[in-house]
């Protein structure tokens, strides 16, 4: 071989080599680039998934708050209906108390007001219920009493007038002054606690 044409040979082996040596090093420059890109995608995908499942749980608790927010005021709604039945009920029962049952209440309440002088207005209910002899009892067993002949329309009760100042014991005003007293210590009793 000639020295040219061996000039030419090793020019062209060292110029494949340093074309060998570029694509090596633009590969492992590409593999770097892709792995660094893979290793970012990754870890942007991993702090999505972090982040995201940080939101479903964040919504899932809120959700679950809500529920047992709403299963509370359910609860409370219907404790609450409970309560106004029962203390309506209370009512509805004093408001048809036997003639019996409306005399002993009358004279348990009267007999504070001895020797007193006042008047007293019935309702309807609790009139209905007793005798002209129970106005004539109640004139001879308080001597200062007044019975007025107009009634509380569809009332059980009475109302006691003391110059001006009037003491209510219609059932219902009475039932209704017990319940702000009597409800939470009543549903404390009979409800279990949430």
């Amino acid at each position: 071989m000639s020295e040219f044409t061996q000039l030419e040979k090793s020019v062209i082996d060292q110029a494949h080599e340093r074309g060998e040596k570029a694509v090596e090093r633009a590969r492992h420059r590409l593999e770097s680039e892709y792995e660094n890109q893979l290793d970012d995608r990754q870890e942007q995908m991993t702090t999505r998934f972090h982040s995201d499942k940080s939101a479903m749980r964040k919504e899932l608790e809120q959700q679950t708050q809500q529920l047992q927010n709403k299963r509370r005021l359910l609860s409370l709604e219907a404790k609450q209906n409970i309560l106004t039945e029962l203390f309506a009920s209370a009512a509805q029962k004093m408001n048809h108390w036997s003639r019996d049952e409306q005399l002993t209440f009358l004279y348990q309440v009267l007999n504070k007001y001895q020797a007193q002088n006042f008047s007293i207005k019935f309702g309807e209910y609790t009139r209905n219920q007793l005798t002209d002899e129970d106005i004539q009892a109640l004139y001879q067993n308080f001597q200062e009493i007044h019975v007025e002949e107009e009634v509380f329309l569809r009332q059980g009760g009475f109302v006691i007038t003391k110059g001006r100042i009037d003491y209510n014991y219609l059932y219902t005003n009475l039932v209704e002054a017990s319940k702000e007293d009597l409800g939470l210590d009543i549903a404390s009793r009979v409800f279990d606690k949430d």
